[in-house]
């Protein structure tokens, strides 16, 4: 923390502090585990003690305070994602910890001062929202989610988080597989260890069911950045012919 040009040095152990930042001329803090958001003066003086459940972010719409708890309320890291992060976002009143709203979709993000955009419904159908931070009201509705076009050419690409991407990705690379022998399964994902593998688990986990079923085309890796993942669905001798043209990218 700085309080103008000097800095100001306030010990929180042993708590685990989630969030701290400046509004209005005051400091909130909140901790990772427990209830309440503290708010320090810029000598570092507690001043007040609100209780509201843990945040990562104030706000202040309008001079009323709001708590949001919402996982990438300072914005995303794609290198640092990780499998289980919160999906859901709640605001809540600071001052009297009262939940004024809450997003199983998640945030889009903040729209000016007073409003927020973000999914009622998990599903990638689900329209997206414009609402009031405060009240919770919504302003109006938008429908909007990236193409998916690439499955009938037998491509895919995820972030690596995929399950706030699709609601199941296995039907989205049973599209890229049209007329194999195989019944696709939603509950495969619950087979794999996505901690260890990811999706790249996924997709081996599909490959040895192709086999097993005597299917003619596979799951292929592309080589990316790491943040996120891409496949071809080829047969394994389209896929030989490709690399013997030029064809770069893929994943050993």
């Amino acid at each position: 923390m700085t309080r103008g040009s000097e800095p100001l040095l306030v010990d929180f152990s042993p708590h685990t502090i989630r969030y701290a930042g400046g509004v209005e001329g005051l400091w909130f803090v909140s901790h990772v585990h427990g209830t309440g958001v503290m708010a320090l003066d810029l000598d570092g003086q507690l001043r007040d003690r609100f209780p509201c459940p843990p945040v990562d972010r104030v706000v202040s719409v309008e001079g009323q305070l709001v708590g949001l708890s919402w996982e990438h309320a300072w914005g995303r890291r794609w290198g640092y994602s990780h499998l289980n992060e919160r999906p859901h976002a709640t605001g809540y009143d600071l001052r009297t910890g009262r939940k004024l709203w809450h997003l199983a979709g998640g945030l889009s993000g903040l729209a000016g001062a007073r409003h927020g955009i973000g999914r009622e419904e998990r599903s990638a159908a689900s329209p997206h929202l414009c609402f009031d931070l405060v009240s919770g009201k919504p302003r109006w509705s938008f429908r909007a989610r990236e193409p998916r076009g690439g499955l009938r050419f037998g491509f895919l690409s995820h972030d690596w988080r995929f399950g706030q991407e699709t609601d199941d990705v296995v039907a989205e690379l049973a599209r890229c597989l049209e007329g194999e022998p195989l019944t696709f399964e939603k509950a495969w994902v619950e087979q794999v260890d996505l901690e260890e593998g990811g999706l790249d688990a996924v997709a081996a986990f599909i490959n040895d069911k192709l086999a097993a079923a005597s299917a003619r085309r596979r799951i292929f890796s592309l080589e990316t950045d790491g943040d996120w993942h891409a496949y071809i669905v080829r047969t394994p001798r389209e896929m030989k012919a490709m690399v013997a043209r030029g064809f770069r990218g893929l994943l050993q």
